[in-house]
């Protein structure tokens, strides 16, 4: 994993930490790995990424996973509003990162043969690092 994907999920947890609502749903419960023996509620962060040349540099473009578990689809359909409200075209604190916007997939579900309901919303992040730096 390179340097700007670990300040990308270091700035999106601490964003999603800062946010009353997300905190009040989850606490400090915000992982990129699931600790073994973790009870609900929690959220996962996920990433991915693709660079793409340009004449000056190299865009970067991430997408940002971010999964709720839950014990019910009421908590579930919280969090997924609170976690869009927290990033949704909110300025990242990082050097690199040009824009953070919902990317059109979000879902509520409830796993099979589970009692755990999952809240999944995803976001696209760019990043420019021009050549030299």
């Amino acid at each position: 994993m390179t340097d700007t994907s670990i300040e990308i999920l270091t700035a999106i947890r601490a964003r999603l930490l800062a946010d009353a609502t997300v905190s009040d749903l989850v606490g400090s419960s915000i992982y990129t790995h699931i600790p073994q023996n973790t009870s609900v509620p929690y959220i996962r962060i996920g990433l991915r990424s693709s660079p793409v040349d340009l004449w000056q540099g190299q865009e970067h473009v991430y997408i940002v996973t971010v999964q709720g578990f839950f014990s019910s689809i009421n908590l579930a359909l919280q969090a997924k509003k609170a976690i869009y409200n927290a990033l949704q075209r909110q300025e990242a604190n990082m050097n690199d990162i040009t824009s953070i916007n919902h990317n059109g997939f979000s879902d509520v579900f409830q796993e099979k043969e589970s009692y755990l309901w999952q809240a999944i919303i995803t976001f696209k992040v760019e990043s420019t690092t021009i050549n030299g730096d």
